[in-house]
């Protein structure tokens, strides 16, 4: 992870311009997961991101992605450990009910669509 600002800029130039995704998106992931966010971009296949219904500035993918390689047990790991979720204030019961449909698929093998 590049250690400046002006570097952790020009990595998510680069990696933005090979995917659907803004740079300032791409920053916000870095932030987030730091250089394992190439994996996450990686499962993308380029495909773009679809915001997560209760809380946009996550995607479907993303919180996806999270259930499927983190080893994720339960919803509060992934709400209040692995996202920012609980802490900005934007659990609700609709944010639980997603993740937890999500997070059974990714227990048992389960394509959502």
């Amino acid at each position: 992870m590049p250690r400046t600002a002006q570097g952790r800029n020009a990595l998510a130039a680069d990696l933005a311009a090979h995917l659907h995704l803004t740079q300032a998106r791409v920053a916000i992931l870095l932030s987030r997961y730091g250089t394992r966010v190439r994996g996450y971009l990686a499962s993308l296949k380029g495909d773009a991101e679809i915001p997560f219904r209760s809380c946009p500035e996550y995607s479907v993918q993303e919180i996806r992605h999270i259930c499927q390689t983190e080893r994720a047990m339960a919803v509060n790991n992934i709400l209040r450990r692995r996202t920012l979720i609980t802490l900005t204030g934007q659990d609700s019961a609709d944010v639980r009910d997603q993740v937890n449909s999500m997070l059974v698929a990714a227990q048992t093998g389960l394509a959502l669509s």
